[in-house]
């Protein structure tokens, strides 16, 4: 019994129209991935007005950037990192969302770029993780920290920062997040349950995050990569909750700062 989650549109016709060794399957499209083209990305304009107005806000607290490969972190810089952690998640960086990687900052995976926001003290307020593709043409956000102190503007400052830094290196694209169901929750979206769904998801926490983060992908106007979940109908009911449980409940935990004797990041 086979199920596929987060298949392109590509992918999902081949499964759609069956073949030798593979099962017809039915497809829901889930969300997209929003996709910057560098190469067309500007913050020049009255369409990117709140965007670069997050930029500049985020200047005037005197917060910089610096962008260094994970692998070259210091133990000092990655105890700062991992103290963000800690406070965002009350000493534990949970593994939730299928996307995201383990090894939180201990260098484990090759071509992970961290990208560090600090304030005028120099002090760490937020960090950025990506992941490289196809030669490091290609950055795609795997994890978001932020501090509470951190000054507003600070995240959007990251992402432009990775954006400015891609297209100067001769890269071609940025993806910022996984946006789901923007037909039903995106600005934009449009739906005959669209209402129900929304009434329904304001009883969890999790609707604001939801909104918070299409309100930020709102202010990049970027491109979007529709993405599927493919299944047989018989088997609707095992294949979701498959799905669910490998989208949702976290897998791994980590501790920050790390246990002595033990490496950041490594699993209990």
């Amino acid at each position: 019994r086979v199920a596929v989650l987060g298949a392109s549109e590509t992918t999902a016709r081949l499964w759609q129209a069956g073949g030798r060794g593979r099962p017809r399957l039915r497809s829901v499209c889930i969300g997209c991935d929003v996709v910057v083209d560098v190469g067309h990305f500007s913050l020049v304009g009255r369409r990117f007005r709140n965007l670069r107005q997050a930029v500049h806000r985020s200047e005037n607290a005197g917060v910089t950037t610096e962008i260094v490969a994970e692998r070259d972190l210091s133990p000092e810089v990655r105890s700062q990192l991992l103290e963000i952690v800690s406070h965002a998640r009350s000493g534990h960086q949970r593994r939730g969302f299928s996307m995201i990687l383990d090894h939180l900052l201990d260098g484990t995976y090759p071509d992970m770029m961290i990208v560090i926001a600090r304030d005028r003290d120099m002090v760490p307020v937020g960090f950025q993780r990506y992941g490289l593709a196809h030669h490091g043409d290609e950055w795609s956000l795997d994890v978001p920290w932020r501090s509470p102190r951190a000054p507003n503007g600070t995240d959007e400052r990251m992402a432009v920062e990775v954006i400015d830094h891609v297209r100067s290196a001769g890269g071609t694209s940025v993806s910022l997040a996984f946006a789901p169901f923007p037909d039903l929750l995106g600005p934009n979206g449009t739906g005959r349950w669209r209402a129900a769904v929304r009434l329904v998801l304001r009883l969890g926490d999790s609707v604001i995050a939801l909104e918070s983060l299409y309100r930020y992908l709102d202010k990049f106007h970027a491109g979007a990569d529709r993405r599927f979940v493919l299944f047989k109908l018989r088997y609707l009911l095992p294949a979701a909750f498959a799905m669910l449980t490998f989208e949702f409940v976290p897998h791994r935990e980590y501790s920050a700062p790390a246990t002595p004797g033990r490496s950041p990041g490594l699993p209990r």
